[in-house]
């Protein structure tokens, strides 16, 4: 199931990204659908997110 989101992003930045889209024929959704995906797998998100189970485990809340 999709998840419709709002996001707050520099118009510039937005522009330009779009119109690379655009010029790849690339959907601007699923580029940052698999952006996200990359980022969660990465080491240091998957450290980040270990951390956070073990906090909530033991009722550390920061």
């Amino acid at each position: 199931m999709k998840q419709k989101v709002t996001l707050s992003i520099d118009s510039k930045t937005y522009s330009k990204f779009k119109q690379y889209c655009e010029e790849n024929a690339i959907m601007l959704s699923k580029k940052v659908e698999l952006w996200m995906s990359k980022e969660m797998e990465s080491p240091g998100c998957q450290r980040q997110s270990l951390r956070a189970e073990k906090e909530l485990k033991h009722g550390n809340k920061k």
